[in-house]
């Protein structure tokens, strides 16, 4: 009969169709997955970038923050990966184009969270870099003005050092058979 004929030719079309686009989906998943791979990298890089700085800046908090919101991102990323490679089954087990578009946007969503959990931490990356930076020309500073600090005391201590030479030997001239003031400049003076 027609319909029967109609509903065979239909269900062939339809099989077509859903062959199609479980094709089409398969490698435009594969593309996601292989983006959030790139992404997963560049976060786990991250990550390793930002330990330096925290363990370069034990006492910064702002740093340590980074660290972990990189370290979430990387966890945000890598469940997007997992998802992501799910939606293959899900393609492959699908029944209608619908379901395989379903899963197709949602490997792209889950492509867009890894890009957006990448650039997070790339932010933090550059954020520490800032807040390092600045630790050291502030750390520079201090170790200056420490120096500074030092170097005015032991002048201060050498010109005493000196008037106490001058004093005692004023006073070994004036005393010339005095050993006790020759011994005091001798001391003084070594």
């Amino acid at each position: 009969t027609q319909s029967a004929q109609d509903v065979t030719t239909a269900q062939a079309k339809n099989d077509a169709n859903l062959k199609a686009a479980q094709e089409a989906a398969k490698d435009a998943i594969q593309d996601n997955i292989n983006a959030i791979n790139d992404s997963v990298a560049q976060i786990a890089t991250d990550v390793a970038t930002l330990q330096t700085l925290a363990d370069n800046n034990p006492d910064d908090q702002e740093i340590a923050d980074k660290l972990a919101d990189a370290k979430e991102q990387l966890e945000t990323a890598q469940d997007a990966l997992t998802d992501a490679t799910s939606q293959k089954s899900v393609i492959e087990n699908a029944t209608t184009p619908a379901e395989v578009e379903a899963a197709r946007d949602q490997a792209t969503t889950d492509g867009d969270t890894a890009t957006q959990a990448a650039e997070a931490s790339a932010q933090d990356v550059t954020d520490a870099q800032t807040k390092s930076d600045q630790n050291l020309a502030d750390a520079k500073k201090q170790a200056e003005t420490t120096i500074t600090d030092n170097i005015a005391t032991i002048d201060d201590n050498i010109k005493n050092i000196t008037d106490d030479i001058a004093t005692l030997q004023d006073l070994a001239d004036k005393n010339p058979g005095d050993e006790k003031i020759a011994g005091l400049l001798d001391d003084a003076q070594t």
